[in-house]
């Protein structure tokens, strides 16, 4: 116990400064304190932000939407996103990824999934400042709705006009179009 005492009263005590008891005191102590924190919170997001602003082509952009894609098809997620995820982005605006969608059911399902997808894109190209915004294109949904196809002669026609490939498979197979 003597040993205690002694390796006690050797230490040297560190002289504190006095306490003020005095409200201005304090509240201006914590002011500084505050400011402080702040600039130095200003200080680490500038750091994050000049440190992860890669610049980054449309192209790669593109690349990193099909590798997350794929990512999710092999998860076995819902078939929906993976048939929003296969359309990919349309366009760029600086840092903006624009996603053209035909409804709004699909920018739910966009958002669904816009944070993860965020976040491995941003971490692929190493860009925090990338961020992706839905449009809603109208044009495809008024040609569609505007012409409504009901027998099966109508729906192969619209599809042949989309994909010539489909007359050339229907006569070499020797299909026949039920009406």
């Amino acid at each position: 116990m003597q040993d205690f005492r002694v390796a006690r009263n050797k230490e040297s005590f560190k002289q504190t400064a006095p306490i003020s008891t005095s409200l201005h005191d304090v509240k201006a102590k914590i002011a500084n304190q505050a400011q402080a924190a702040a600039a130095k919170a200003i200080k680490q997001k500038a750091n994050l932000v000049a440190d992860r602003t890669t610049p980054f082509t449309f192209g790669q952009v593109k690349e990193a939407w099909s590798a997350f894609a794929l990512s999710m098809k092999k998860k076995g997620t819902s078939p929906l996103i993976s048939i929003l995820l296969e359309d990919g982005p349309a366009r760029m605006e600086g840092n903006n990824v624009i996603v053209n969608l035909s409804n709004s059911v699909q920018g739910q399902h966009l958002n669904e999934i816009k944070p993860r997808l965020l976040k491995f894109i941003r971490d692929d190209l190493r860009n925090d400042l990338i961020d992706i915004k839905p449009e809603i294109v109208e044009e495809a949904n008024q040609e569609i709705s505007s012409k409504r196809l009901y027998t099966q002669q109508e729906k192969f026609s619209f599809l042949a006009e989309k994909y010539p490939v489909l007359n050339d498979l229907r006569s070499k197979l020797g299909l026949d179009i039920d009406g």
